[in-house]
């Protein structure tokens, strides 16, 4: 049986036996495999994940993709790639069948109950809806479960490409908003606090949120004191001690995306107004800075619980005030959205974005 890690570092084994996934791009394809297990992705899309803007200037990635193929699946076979079992033991006839060719795409057949990543965000999913049923107890556990799938605080460590930039930054968000509810759970039920292996600053942010949430404003801004200016923490105490805020809204940064490294500074916009959620719409009211000749905005509705798009749309920026309202239709039942509004300027050098609320179903 295989089973797949990706909370850490990308690790493969079959029962006890670790696989081997010596190359850094192998590991970048099975990374968006996994992201899609069950499912044909096409060899675009996977071009794409893995090479990103440098598949524009090396059309043979196509061609030498089936090379790739043909070493995971003797990887997963538990072969060396000349058909002898790795280490000295025999492999398994199966890796074929696991990772299969199908038109122009390829499918792993692999249980989701064996990936991590997928066993994780399932969890948090079940957590939610313990917590909207109203068993804080049970959405307790399911939390302290899910972040005991994590073996360091970086999931597919040292995983190169777009797509694992993406996914870090996705699950980074998700451990991140499961630390914060399973704090706010402690607060509720009356228990101590729970901590994590990490440096004490990274636990101030979360601990003090979830004490704000608790109408306990004193001990959060206590928390707070001493917060240097520009860091999340100020931001925070400057958002309690407004009397008519509201902490609903607020997204912790680790769970926004980064500007990509490298990029320069750039107009923001003046005020972009809470991307608004409910009932599968989302709303913004935005006043902006800058027009579309430099500027394009995107909106995306993630399904966190897939780790996927629902929904993408692009537009030219605006200058001055403008509104614009999207709408999932088809929502899985269970799974948890939240949509982003994306801001690229000068096209390559990065983005702004912003995060809404869950959209709850």
């Amino acid at each position: 049986m295989l089973h797949f890690s990706t909370l850490g570092s990308l690790r493969a084994r079959r029962g006890d036996r670790e696989l081997r996934l010596n190359r850094a791009r192998d590991r970048a394809v099975l990374a968006v495999l996994l992201a899609n297990a069950g499912r044909p992705v096409p060899v675009a899309e996977i071009i794409d994940g893995v090479w990103g803007e440098e598949a524009d200037g090396a059309p043979d990635r196509a061609r030498g993709l089936p090379a790739t193929m043909y070493r995971l699946r003797s990887a997963l076979a538990g072969t060396d790639g000349t058909g002898k079992g790795g280490s000295g033991k025999g492999g398994s006839p199966d890796g074929g069948s696991v990772l299969r060719h199908v038109g122009k795409a390829y499918r792993l057949e692999a249980d989701p109950a064996n990936i991590d990543r997928a066993v994780f965000l399932a969890e948090l999913a079940a957590a939610t809806a313990a917590r909207h049923n109203r068993q804080p107890e049970r959405a307790h556990a399911l939390l302290t479960a899910a972040l005991g799938r994590w073996s360091t605080p970086v999931a597919l460590d040292g995983v190169p490409g777009p797509f694992a930039e993406h996914d870090r930054r996705m699950l980074a968000g998700r451990r991140e908003e499961a630390r914060l509810a399973r704090l706010e759970l402690d607060v509720e039920l009356g228990l101590p606090l729970t901590e994590e292996p990490a440096p004490e600053q990274a636990t101030v942010v979360p601990r003090a949120l979830a004490q704000g949430r608790a109408g306990r404003t004193e001990q959060a801004l206590a928390l707070l004191a001493g917060a240097d200016s520009g860091s999340e923490a100020a931001a925070l105490a400057a958002r309690l001690r407004d009397p008519a805020a509201d902490l609903a809204d607020w997204t912790p940064w680790a769970s926004r995306t980064a500007p990509r490294a490298g990029s320069s500074a750039v107009p923001t916009p003046s005020r972009h107004r809470g991307i608004s959620a409910g009932g599968g719409q989302v709303s913004a009211q935005v006043t902006t800075n800058f027009g579309g000749n430099n500027c394009t905005e995107q909106i995306i509705i993630w399904d966190y619980t897939t780790g996927s798009q629902a929904l993408s749309s692009s537009f030219p920026c605006h200058s001055g005030q403008y509104s614009y309202t999207y709408t999932l239709t088809n929502p899985t039942p269970g799974h948890d959205y939240k949509a982003e509004a994306r801001f690229y300027w000068q096209p390559g050098s990065g983005y702004d974005y912003q995060l809404s609320p869950d959209l709850w179903y």
